[in-house]
């Protein structure tokens, strides 16, 4: 049951995104479209073991120059390995990664030799997902949903619940924020405020009912209702420590991404729909003063991603070049012709542009804007067959990408805010991102790609296969002048 919320759910929306925007889909070799086949092991019931190896960066990033600390791709010996996305956090001693999927839930520290896995970790998720946050002296906490289905009572039951994980002494101690008997509790957000209280919002009537627990310094939880705005609910601390909230609100038959109560616009681009994907800089660790804009999101549009922040009572924003979604040649799929019996002939794709959801954002103490984005170039041919449904008479030509020789870049950019331009600091080659059983998650912002800051310091993850399997890479990144 609990595949329903995440895999099952899953599969039912990136197979529509698929069809609608042209990516590779299952039957496609890995990189023809931004996903691929998947990884292997965790068969048989063996325990599931993780390494770690030291990654190359030196194209894109010559040593020398290079603000890169530590470069490490972890891998897991089962199929779904980061299914439920990846989040990290540069601590004080090493960067921080966390994932799930329906095999295994990890907390990894990566160092700049390699990485351990934190093996009596006390977090326990099965198809949701891990969200990281940093408390004020960079101490690294975990939130996620531990909830399960019990089909053995009447009415059935959903045992355990919200759980946040917390660092005390060399170990882990695992707190319940919430509880209920009768469904899931999924996580929204989670962040830290400077003074050191946390901030979880969660799912508490579902579809709509979203509440924030708040757990103080000495311990204790309480929660009341969240701020709602409009559709496609974010949150997260502003530069001043206080909570706010975000989402999508009506104009026309458009959408503005706005926040506050009553809600201030902050985008002067519209979008079409408000399942858009945006994301926002995280809580920082003190107050930073009133010469910092409060937060900063980034909105992907169509045509490029666009930055956004509040100034003063009104707004501003810029576009980020070359950061386009793919404007793809080839449909997955077309129309069979009885009266002829044939398909289409082959189509050579070459898209290039930013898939659905490939970019974070993230900002330093100092105030400065760190993006990360994954620009797929993709080339392949697309050649169609023909493909029947229950009999003859329900027939489509269905597109197998063949003779693949995609490639694929992460760029890394800084900005400063009142600049006019986002200029990249760093463009690495990398293997395909790895969209392979990935959940979409009503609720949590399940992210192939992800990004944190601390201090002068910036940890970045992303979810990516090869013919080996599949991996995630963590780097480390110091905040140079």
């Amino acid at each position: 049951m609990r595949a329903l919320r995440g895999g099952f759910v899953g599969a039912i929306l990136v197979g529509v995104v698929h069809v609608a925007a042209g990516c590779g889909g299952p039957d496609d070799p890995d990189g023809a479209g931004g996903g691929g086949s998947g990884g292997g092991g965790g068969s048989g019931g063996d325990p599931i073991t993780c390494s770690f190896e030291v990654a190359s960066h030196d194209v894109g990033c010559p040593a020398g120059s290079c603000p890169i600390t530590a470069d490490v791709e972890v891998r897991c010996t089962e199929r779904e390995f980061g299914a439920a996305g990846v989040r990290v956090a540069p601590g004080p001693t090493g960067t921080f990664l966390g994932t799930s999927s329906h095999e295994g839930t990890y907390l990894f520290e990566i160092t700049p030799s390699g990485g351990s896995r934190f093996d009596a970790f006390p977090m326990r998720l099965d198809a949701s997902a891990m969200v990281l946050a940093q408390g004020p002296t960079g101490e690294v906490y975990a939130v996620g949903d531990e909830t399960t289905i019990d089909g053995s009572t009447s009415p059935v039951g959903y045992p355990n619940g919200l759980a946040l994980v917390r660092p005390e002494g060399s170990g882990f101690v695992k707190e319940m924020v919430a509880d209920r008997d009768d469904r899931y509790v999924p996580v929204y957000d989670f962040e830290i405020d400077p003074a050191g209280a946390a901030h979880v919002w969660y799912a508490s009537e579902p579809p709509s009912g979203i509440s924030v627990a708040t757990r103080s310094v000495d311990g204790s939880f309480s929660s009341a209702a969240a701020q709602i705005v409009g559709d496609g609910s974010r949150f997260t601390i502003d530069a001043s420590g206080a909570p706010v909230s975000l989402g999508f609100i009506p104009n026309g038959s458009f959408y503005d991404l706005a926040y506050g109560d009553p809600p201030d616009v902050l985008s002067g681009l519209s979008v079409s729909s408000p399942a858009a994907k945006y994301r926002v800089t995280q809580a920082p660790a003190s107050v930073l003063g009133g010469a910092v804009v409060p937060f900063v999101a980034v909105i992907q549009h169509d045509i490029g991603l666009h930055v956004v922040w509040p100034s003063g009572q009104a707004s501003d924003e810029i576009e980020v070049a070359d950061t386009n979604v793919p404007f793809y040649v080839c449909p997955v799929s077309t129309d069979y012709d009885p009266q002829n019996g044939t398909c289409p002939a082959p189509c050579h794709e070459t898209a290039t542009g930013i898939e659905n959801g490939a970019f974070a954002v993230t900002r330093t103490a100092d105030g400065t804007v760190w993006l990360a984005w994954i620009v797929s170039h993709l080339d392949y041919t697309r050649v169609y067959q023909k493909q029947c449904f229950d009999d003859e008479t329900m027939c489509i030509c269905g597109g197998v990408a063949e003779d693949v020789k995609t490639t694929n870049e992460l760029v890394i950019a800084r900005y400063q805010t009142g600049q006019v331009l986002v200029d990249p600091l760093i463009t690495l080659p990398i293997d395909t991102p790895s969209t392979y059983n990935l959940y979409s998650d009503l609720w949590t912002d399940v992210r192939l790609l992800d990004m944190r800051a601390f201090g002068d310091t910036v940890a970045v993850g992303v979810r990516l296969e090869d013919e080996t399997g599949i991996k995630v890479r963590v780097l480390r990144i110091l905040n140079t002048p």
